[in-house]
């Protein structure tokens, strides 16, 4: 879900704040007109289990994007 709603790409290098390799080459807006992310946090939330906050997460199990 937290990928398929797309606002807007764009070419950018980002790297990983803690060990500097890069994560994408594409940085993605994304959002449901209530809440907006980045690609970049849905890699931390995969990669080191980056907690979200309760609303969001309710937010996001009833949400149709």
């Amino acid at each position: 879900w937290a990928r398929r709603c797309v606002y807007e790409t764009g070419t950018d290098i980002l790297h990983d704040i803690f060990t500097g390799d890069t994560i994408s080459y594409e940085n993605c807006v994304l959002g449901d007109n209530k809440y907006i992310w980045s690609n970049e946090l849905i890699y931390y939330v995969e990669k080191y289990n980056a907690e979200l906050p309760d609303e969001f997460i309710k937010h996001i199990l009833k949400a149709r994007c």
